[in-house]
């Protein structure tokens, strides 16, 4: 349980100066090479108590979890930027502190308009390639 980042607290509509979600903090590497760090926030008021607060949330992982729990996402936003690392995550990214990192911020959302979980990914932009693809309809 921890207090979110302020712009994770306003996607939410949670309080940002005191511990109102869950995170889910992961560390993913490929082989020796660490290509991403993914956390993922949820409100405490559909976390608490729940395989969500669990590290092993079970078989379909948390999207499943949600949908269990009456939150189903419906629909996902994503906002890319590109910025310099912290120091924090350009050690664990083993870059320099002039290289740079996307920040994806990735959002699902309920039918009825919530947003039940924001994931900030932070991804060396020199190991990653982002494509994107949807209907024009």
């Amino acid at each position: 349980r921890v207090t979110p980042p302020a712009s994770v607290a306003e996607i939410l509509g949670v309080p940002a100066d005191e511990p109102s979600t869950v995170v889910r903090a992961r560390r993913m590497s490929a082989g020796d090479t660490p290509v991403q760090l993914a956390d993922s926030y949820i409100p405490l008021d559909i976390a608490v108590g729940t395989a969500l607060e669990q590290p092993d949330s079970g078989p379909g992982g948390i999207i499943s979890r949600f949908a269990e729990l009456g939150y189903a996402q419906t629909r996902i936003s994503e906002r890319i930027a590109v910025r310099p690392p912290t120091s924090g995550e350009a050690k664990f990214l083993a870059m320099t502190e002039d290289q740079r990192v996307y920040e994806i911020t990735h959002t699902g959302w309920t039918a009825e308009g919530r947003a039940v979980e924001v994931c900030v990914h932070v991804m060396p932009t020199h190991l990653w390639t982002l494509e994107y693809e949807w209907p024009t309809e």
